[in-house]
């Protein structure tokens, strides 16, 4: 049931409104979808990528890192529930098994771009390089989205990671 309400999801990204600019990768095993950012007010220290990640391969891998020239640092984070309180905190991998879809969405796994080098501007894109343990490193393209084609909340980043 999952992974039905899953591809739903993905569905939904593609064809929600403002998903127009929507667009997909392969990298190698993996089809990426809708790899995106809000944009950044100037000043912000940090910004965050949402897609989601599909394994069409046949082997298990794990999602082990990323990087990007527009940020110090890039870190895979989830947001976790403890009672009424959500935070976020740092995950060394995510584990991507033959057809799983997995998602990075407002309110659970994303990639924490921190220290911006520049903020990130509605309209542009920009490279992000996303390195798993057995298919190494694959490089492609980020849009960030504008405050109407992104999501009203900040899924609970406002004064978390500096922000």
């Amino acid at each position: 049931m999952k992974r039905f309400s899953s591809a739903l999801f993905a569905l939904a990204l593609l064809l929600a409104p403002g998903a127009a600019g929507a667009h997909e990768v392969t990298a190698g095993p993996f089809e990426i979808t809708h790899p995106h950012s809000r944009f950044t007010p100037k000043g912000a220290p940090n910004g965050v990528v949402y897609m989601v990640i599909e394994n069409t391969g046949k082997e298990a891998d794990r999602l082990i890192g990323a990087s990007t020239p527009r940020a110090e640092r890039a870190e895979i984070h989830e947001t976790v529930q403890k009672g009424e309180v959500f935070s976020m905190r740092p995950r060394e991998a995510v584990d991507l098994v033959p057809g799983d879809i997995v998602e990075f969405a407002s309110g659970g796994l994303h990639l924490m771009l921190m220290k911006l080098t520049q903020p990130l501007v509605a309209g542009e894109r920009y490279p992000l390089t996303l390195r798993f343990e057995k298919a190494g490193e694959f490089t492609f393209e980020v849009e960030v989205e504008g405050k109407d084609a992104a999501a009203d909340d900040d899924g609970g980043h406002r004064g978390h990671h500096g922000d």
